[in-house]
């Protein structure tokens, strides 16, 4: 019987560890009679075995915020090494994940595209056109980059037309 207690509270123990199921499903699968009984073998285990108790569960609302930090941080490293806004989903969201990446590790918030635009086509050493721009920022037509570029300057106080380069 000593055996059989240890093997149900091994059991339910590595399955709450696990799962984070509750008590009730664990005690049905572990055959154990009742929740409590599964609680009592699983924490007898723990005591004996030298184990956390009682077991931190990850809950399902932590293992969420866990992978949305895990994509945030994605977005923020692929459009920080150069990759086009618009290849990674929907801009709208994907500025959104940027900036909370940023936010919550204490690091500069990246560029839109508007101003990612303007800062290509103002830099001297770039002499890119606006269809390189354009390509490069994943806009379909040059005049979207062109656009964006304008309405970055207009709320930044920018001189526009951005001069060509020479």
């Amino acid at each position: 019987m000593h055996q059989e207690e240890t093997t149900k509270g091994q059991s339910a123990y590595e399955m709450r560890q696990q799962t984070g199921k509750p008590w009730s499903e664990i005690a049905d699968v572990c055959g154990c009679a009742s929740s409590d009984a599964a609680v009592a073998g699983a924490k007898k285990y723990a005591h004996r075995t030298d184990l956390e108790w009682p077991i931190t569960v990850v809950t399902k609302k932590a293992r969420r915020e866990q992978q949305r930090e895990s994509a945030d941080r994605e977005i923020y490293v692929a459009v920080a090494s150069g990759t086009p806004i618009r290849e990674l989903g929907n801009p709208t969201a994907v500025y959104k994940a940027m900036d909370r990446h940023a936010d919550r590790h204490g690091l500069p918030r990246l560029p839109k595209n508007g101003e990612r635009a303007y800062n290509l086509r103002a830099d001297s050493n770039n002499n890119l056109s606006w269809s390189q721009i354009a390509e490069k920022l994943g806009y379909s037509y040059p005049n979207h980059a062109t656009e964006a570029a304008r309405r970055h300057a207009e709320q930044a106080g920018l001189d526009w037309p951005v001069p060509d380069n020479p």
